[in-house]
């Protein structure tokens, strides 16, 4: 049985194994919904604010975006968009 150790924490091997994205669009889904019930945000605005917050809580950073289009197989030129190259980052 999972040990709690505070309302936001528990110990559980179930959580080491949600991938970050998995988890960022959990994260965002119940945010996006607490901004839009209890803030009352329209749900644009709602889902627009909680994306950001969603990903930073799971520990998705803009590099780790750039890896994976550089990573990217279908497009060969990806690289090119490496800070190193001038890119965005």
């Amino acid at each position: 049985m999972p040990e709690v150790n505070s309302v936001n924490s528990v110990n559980s091997d179930a959580r080491k194994t949600i991938p970050p994205e998995a988890l960022a669009r959990d994260v965002f889904e119940e945010r996006a919904a607490i901004r839009e019930h209890d803030g009352g945000q329209e749900r644009e605005t709602a889902e627009r604010a909680a994306w950001p917050e969603a990903r930073h809580a799971a520990g998705i950073t803009a590099l780790d975006d750039w890896r994976r289009e550089a990573d990217d197989a279908r497009n060969p030129d990806a690289w090119r968009n490496s800070p190193i190259e001038g890119g965005r980052i």
